[in-house]
């Protein structure tokens, strides 16, 4: 089995590192967060979401404009990034049903402060966390029951191992984990209500638990 390789980036930090940040992933939106839009959408969910670890607000404007249903609180751990969602968002009609924070996931008080939502989700968050149960335990405490928490993230597969070249988002997928891996996190807290889907194009995947 492929070991997972923990890979740390340089943190953002400053609006204008944040800018270049968004506008060299926002071209191609669509298709990295389609796989997830997609998904989500079959859920159906409506009422108040949680979004954690946001950034400049790209998959938040997706996610808002094909779920009119929904009202966001849009949180990032960067100052600087929900300054830039702010801003990114200020001339859209989704605007009124946005609100935003600072949420740090590994504080227990952070996320309580938020409120229970209906839906609570994270998007390529998942790899970075440095204590993957302690933040998966505490975005379910801001779950209401009958709610969902959603995350998708990368997926490590073993053939990226024999790859000749390590670019950087390479190296991001050798840091993500396998299904096995989240399952083991999730039962050792007795949490059961789980679902674990691969998405095209197949180191992608999605964690559904329902409260």
């Amino acid at each position: 089995m492929s070991r997972r390789i923990t890979h740390h980036e340089e943190e953002i930090t400053g609006i204008q590192e944040a800018e270049e940040y968004a506008k060299a992933h926002e071209k191609h939106g669509r298709l990295i967060y389609g796989p997830f839009l997609k998904e989500m959408k079959t859920l159906n969910m409506s009422g108040r979401c949680l979004e954690v670890g946001a950034g400049p607000g790209l998959f938040t404007s997706l996610f808002a404009e094909e779920n009119p249903g929904v009202h966001i609180t849009v949180t990032d751990i960067s100052p600087d990034m929900v300054d830039l969602a702010k801003k990114r968002t200020a001339d859209k009609r989704i605007r009124d049903r946005l609100d935003f924070g600072l949420c740090d996931v590994k504080d227990d008080q952070s996320v309580e402060r938020l409120g229970r939502f209906d839906m609570v989700y994270s998007i390529y968050s998942l790899h970075h966390w440095d204590n993957p149960e302690r933040c998966i335990l505490n975005l379910l405490r801001a779950v209401k029951d009958g709610g969902l928490l959603y995350m998708g993230d990368l997926k490590r597969v073993w053939w990226l191992y024999y790859m000749p070249f390590m670019s950087g988002d390479i190296q991001q997928i050798m840091a993500s984990y396998r299904p096995g891996e989240i399952k083991g996190m999730l039962e050792r807290h007795d949490i059961e209500r789980v679902e674990i889907r691969t998405l095209f194009p197949f180191f992608l995947q999605s964690v559904i638990v329902r409260h």
